[in-house]
């Protein structure tokens, strides 16, 4: 078969980390991984298509593992592939459900379209004009609202339900909302989670009370300390309100019922004042998780890289601090680093997937409480998703790869057309578009970078030797000679996946005096050999930024005579490291990129390197464990293996 590197593919490199690394990802599945300069070059070979049988002539090694992983995650591809098929099929299989009125999860109930409050940034007022039919939610109508949502949710046979109070100003319309809780508390077949956006002003010790009984999460707004927030989130006599915010807060924390997070907007008034004390406070609150937005639309003479920069700083602070900081830029990168539209639908968020509906007073229909874009009528609530309806056309545009206007975006993938309120407020000019265009694309290289850092977040896919590796066998020569005088020491003992076998934990645990367990708890991962099932063993490195071995210091290794085989064997690599070794059999030279050790004139021959190393005592013992392996590849019986295991290792 013809392989080639897929045209979505792209490679983004972090020199502040290292430039022998380089991030990866396809812009329409995701998958990332890190990729070291071999298998950079192992997947350049594909630049043009590729016989996979004409590899054997470029590679020496084992590359099977490699280059099926390349092609399960879409980055090698059949000469010709249609990959935006895939994205066809996925919105089929999406919009089947969604005519079949299964993908409505939560609602939102625009209990209040007025505002105390006279913040001039509220995109919720920049998108709709409230004529008194839209101010406040009746009861009769909250009521019709519900009913239609738990129709659907016994329709789905389903048992649990989410409402969202909102739009301005919720608590302006208690009595509403407290209607709505008791009428919902009443209906025994179904349970509900509330939730409530309110800027608390109205808030009082009767009220707090009732929404603690009734577990309502409370989210509010605030736009940094008391500098930064009173320079935009004001009353409507223009006086800054973090003082009456906080004092609100103070009442929640006395009844024990703190607020879930906080919301805050950067403008091009309050962006100076922004800084990682909001952080600090949140922590100091009990808020576990904030969500922090730019006005993207009014926020054009902020340059695109100092609103990165600031997002970064915010996020790394946070992130030491074990606050979790999220907003609409984050969206693309959680898609990227979580899901992949080769296994799962997904859109920008819920009300562009489809699984959120939100009523207006007047009884209209929105997919998102800020967007002005009516969908429907509570009327016709079947109607909402029959196909061809206002509602389908737009869940159908808003899945990714279904966006003309994204099409050939680095991450189109994952973000389909951003936060589809903005969307509404920016379309109509172009260079708006462009800038809140390229800041998710910066914000979301900037979040690959600071994450590359590290690697656990990443599956790694790299090739650790060179791809030129010559073949040796027993009575070959070769010039190598390691000195910890060094400069490159170190790197070869760094950031590696050393497998180790039975005897080589012996050695290591009995040289440090610790039985098996204490040895696990501190130097060893169990892990699952996935196409045997066995349990194997693996070298735990250090959690510093090299990931270094933990017996490794800066006189060398601290147990050189009783160090693991793969150690004692480089560079030298059995070619099938699983297979029973024998001194005869031919070997992989290596050479590990930076290593010094092949400019010495020490000779060797691979029989003479062996001996020298005790690797024929080590292979003697773990060449039974490599047979046990080959016996459960070759499918004996169950009842076989474990009599051979106990025979072979019953001492």
């Amino acid at each position: 078969m013809k392989l080639i590197r897929s045209p979505y593919l792209r490679s983004l490199c972090d020199n502040s980390n290292s430039p022998h690394r380089t991030i990866f990802y396809h812009t329409l599945f995701g998958n990332p991984r890190i990729f070291n300069e071999e298998a950079i070059r192992f997947i350049n070979f594909f630049a043009e298509e590729l016989e996979v049988t004409q590899l054997r002539k470029k590679v020496v090694g084992d590359f099977k593992e490699l280059l099926n992983d390349l092609k399960d995650i879409h980055y090698l591809v059949p000469t010709n592939a249609n990959e935006r098929r895939i994205l066809i099929d996925r919105k089929e299989e999406h919009l089947e459900q969604f005519r079949n009125q299964k993908t409505i999860d939560r609602i939102g109930l625009s209990v209040s379209n007025v505002c105390n409050f006279g913040c001039h940034h509220c995109i919720f007022f920049s998108r709709n004009k409230i004529y008194d039919s839209l101010r406040f939610m009746k009861w009769e109508i909250a009521k019709k609202c519900i009913d239609s949502y738990v129709s659907l949710i016994r329709q789905n046979g389903k048992k649990s339900g989410q409402i969202i109070f909102g739009n301005a100003e919720p608590l302006l319309n208690w009595h509403v909302i407290e209607k709505i809780l008791i009428y919902c508390e009443n209906i025994s077949d179904i349970s509900f989670d509330y939730s409530m956006n309110t800027n608390l002003s109205l808030l009082n010790k009767k009220t707090a009370e009732k929404l603690k009984n009734y577990q309502v999460r409370i989210v509010t707004s605030i736009d940094g300390l008391q500098d930064a927030n009173d320079l935009i989130r004001i009353t409507k006599n223009g006086k800054g309100t973090f003082v009456i915010i906080n004092k609100k807060m103070d009442l929640l924390q006395k009844i024990q019922y703190p607020i879930e997070g906080i919301s805050i907007t950067i403008t091009n008034k309050n962006f100076n004042s922004i800084d990682t004390s909001i952080i600090d406070y949140a922590l100091n609150r009990g808020v576990s998780r904030v969500a922090c937005d730019f006005d993207l639309v009014n926020l054009q003479n902020i340059p695109v890289d100092d609103r990165v920069d600031k997002i970064l700083e915010l996020k790394a602070y946070a992130n030491r601090r074990g606050l979790i900081l999220g907003g609409t830029w984050a969206r693309p990168f959680e898609k990227l680093m979580t899901s992949s539209l080769l296994h799962k639908k997904y859109a920008f968020c819920v009300a562009a997937e489809g699984r959120m509906i939100v009523f207006n007073p007047d009884q209209s229909i929105k997919i998102c409480g800020y967007s002005g874009t009516r969908i429907g009528h509570l009327d016709h609530f079947s109607k909402l998703f029959h196909k061809g309806s206002d509602f389908y056309q737009l869940i159908e545009n808003r899945i990714p790869g279904n966006n003309v206007l994204c099409e050939g975006c680095i991450i189109e993938g994952f973000c389909g057309g951003q936060c589809y309120p903005t969307m509404e407020a920016v379309q109509s000019c172009a260079s708006l578009l462009k800038n809140m265009c390229l800041f998710y694309k910066k914000i979301t290289d900037g979040l690959l970078k600071a994450n590359s850092r590290d690697v656990e977040n990443f599956p790694s896919s790299d090739l650790n030797y060179d791809l030129g590796a010559s073949v040796v066998n027993a009575d070959s020569k070769f010039n190598f000679l390691c000195c910890t005088d060094q400069k490159c020491s170190k790197k070869c003992c760094s950031n590696l996946n050393i497998l180790l076998p039975p005897y080589d934990v012996l050695r290591i645990r009995k040289r440090l005096g610790l039985s098996f367990s204490e040895f696990i708890d501190i130097y060893g991962k169990v892990k699952i050999l996935e196409r045997i099932g066995l349990p194997v063993v693996t070298l735990r490195m250090r959690e510093d930024n090299e990931l270094s071995c933990p017996f490794f210091n800066y006189n060398g290794c601290s147990i050189h005579s009783d160090r693991q085989s793969i150690c004692r064997y480089y560079p030298l690599i059995p070619k099938q490291q699983l297979e029973v070794i024998t001194s005869w059999q031919d070997f992989l030279l290596t050479k590990w990129r930076n290593c010094q050790g092949f400019h010495k004139s020490k000779e060797w021959t691979v029989r003479e390197w062996r001996s020298e190393n005790e690797i024929a005592l080590y292979d003697s013992f773990n060449n039974q464990w490599r047979e046990i392996i080959k016996q459960f590849e070759s499918n004996i019986s169950t009842k076989k293996i474990i009599k051979l295991s106990k025979e072979k290792f019953k001492k």
